[in-house]
């Protein structure tokens, strides 16, 4: 009789998985509304700006929207050692079996896709 080894125990569940893609999500906006979001605010209530390029009563509204934004992108982004770091430190068993197995966790869905933003405008 052979015993082999079970391989459940060397990669995470889809459970874990599920947990983990959601710890990183929140973690990418903890990291956003903390440090991105502050940096833009600041930017907009600065002395030094022009009329010239101001967007109006439009750009006004809709600024906070284009910010938080913003902040998301640069959270996923530009922050990922962090927000890597703080997963890591909140669910450290899975990001272990993701390391060894080198499985991947999976990109997180956004309610705004990349094409959007992106997008060409005709004249």
């Amino acid at each position: 009789m052979t015993i082999e080894p079970s391989s459940g125990h060397n990669q995470p569940t889809p459970a874990q998985l599920l947990r983990h893609r959601t710890l990183r999500k929140q973690a990418e906006k903890f990291v956003a509304q903390t440090f991105f979001t502050p940096i833009f605010k600041a930017m907009r209530s600065s002395p030094f700006k022009s009329r010239l390029l101001s967007g109006g009563r439009g750009g006004e509204a809709f600024q906070a929207m284009l910010d938080g934004l913003l902040a998301e992108r640069m959270g996923r982004g530009a922050a990922k050692p962090l927000v890597d770091a703080i997963v890591n430190r909140l669910d450290p068993h899975t990001a272990r079996l993701l390391r060894k197995t080198r499985v991947s966790a999976g990109p997180v869905p956004t309610l705004v896709s990349a094409p959007l933003l992106s997008a060409k405008v005709e004249p």
